[in-house]
């Protein structure tokens, strides 16, 4: 099923992502990632490298290899002037 696809995602982007960073299933096919203390150029970095490591990884669906891709959106929390949702909104509106 497609859960057993997003359960390896999310255990393929989690073992690849920092020791301070957060990631969780967001629903409908979509991960959050928290990245303490990062700036947006630093995130933006860290998921272009997410998106070239999912690319090259095989998953495994019925005993077949399948391939996938990603697209992130990123939003940087300034913790002063903002909310969480107005964070999450703005990385709506950014797709990389």
């Amino acid at each position: 099923t497609a859960n057993n696809i997003l359960v390896q995602v999310g255990k393929f982007l989690d073992l690849n992502s920092r020791k301070q960073d957060v990631v969780s299933y967001w629903g409908k096919e979509r991960f959050l990632l928290l990245l303490p203390d990062t700036e947006l150029d630093g995130g933006t970095i860290l998921i272009e490298k997410l998106c070239k490591k999912v690319e090259a990884r095989e998953f495994s669906h019925s005993n077949q290899a399948i391939h996938i891709t990603m697209s992130f959106r990123i939003g940087a929390y300034d913790g002063e002037t903002m909310t969480i949702e107005d964070c999450i909104q703005e990385a709506d509106e950014c797709l990389l």
